[in-house]
């Protein structure tokens, strides 16, 4: 394990791929500080640390880790080098986790590249640096267990599949789709159960009336909406990243139980497959 895990990270720190994703996420991490000096210039006021989006990389850390795990798990296949290190005696099982694991430390480096600019570039315009620390670390918690999440799923897809290309599209396909459902289940758990409309009446004078909203979801549509919503990694994203996460321990649950389901289904379909 050591051996693979030591090429690996040689292979990395060399890898196009990372360079092009880890700027990609400066680039994201530059345009959220650009909205930041506008919004202070606007306001003619400074932030507290607290105000700052800190994990609103969550949001998007899906796709630029899908765009890396694919391409640079797919060269192992297409290159030949992952039957050359079974040739050379290494295990299926420890070449999948030095797999997931070199996947999981590219999670957290884009993580750690967009926290970085965003802390110092934010420094000019904060106020103080007070903060509830308590918070920081519950939301970072999450954002690593989530990271640990995304990355299993697309090492298992990665290490399954052997067409690069097609790995690549299906999986940022997937996490586009993913991104979407978690924003209409948003969108569906935040509609107000009830709404004012102006009404008419008999003395010809306009009176306010609550009606009920037809598209509030209740009952068990409500707890199937708003557990898909926890249970999705984006919909845990969109929480983290808005800082109005009602139940941490629920999302921490949710993340380790998808991260131990595709490692293990991972496991045993890469064991049983073939490597030509």
């Amino acid at each position: 394990m050591n051996r693979l895990l030591s090429s690996h990270f040689t292979r990395m720190w060399k890898s196009k791929t990372l360079m092009s994703c880890t700027v990609g996420m400066m680039l994201f991490a530059g345009a959220m500080l650009l909205v930041i000096y506008r919004g202070t210039r606007m306001r003619e006021t400074s932030l507290q640390l607290n105000e700052l989006p800190i994990f609103l990389f969550t949001i998007v850390i899906g796709g630029f880790l899908a765009a890396f795990v694919s391409l640079f798990l797919g060269t192992e296949y297409s290159d030949g080098t992952i039957r050359n290190k079974l040739i050379v005696g290494h295990r299926k099982s420890g070449l999948y986790l030095s797999n997931l694991l070199i996947s999981f430390v590219a999670g957290l480096i884009f993580a750690i590249v967009y926290i970085v600019i965003v802390m110092v570039g934010s420094s000019l315009v904060l106020a103080s640096f007070e903060v509830d620390w308590n918070m920081i670390l519950l939301s970072l918690t999450s954002s690593v267990l989530l990271i640990m999440a995304y990355a299993s799923f697309y090492t298992m897809m990665s290490m399954l599949f052997q067409n690069k290309a097609a790995v690549a599209v299906t999986t940022l396909i997937t996490f586009f789709v993913l991104l979407i459902m978690a924003t209409q289940l948003q969108s569906r758990l935040s509609a107000e159960e009830f709404y004012l409309v102006d009404t008419l009446t008999d003395t010809g004078k306009y009176v306010q009336k609550s009606v009920a909203n037809h598209n509030y979801p209740r009952g068990t549509e409500r707890a199937v909406y708003q557990f898909l919503y926890d249970f999705l990694p984006t919909g845990q994203a969109n929480q983290i990243a808005m800082n109005n996460v009602a139940d941490f321990v629920k999302l921490w649950i949710y993340s380790l139980v998808i991260t131990v389901m595709t490692t293990v289904i991972g496991l045993l379909g890469f064991g049983k497959k073939d490597i030509k």
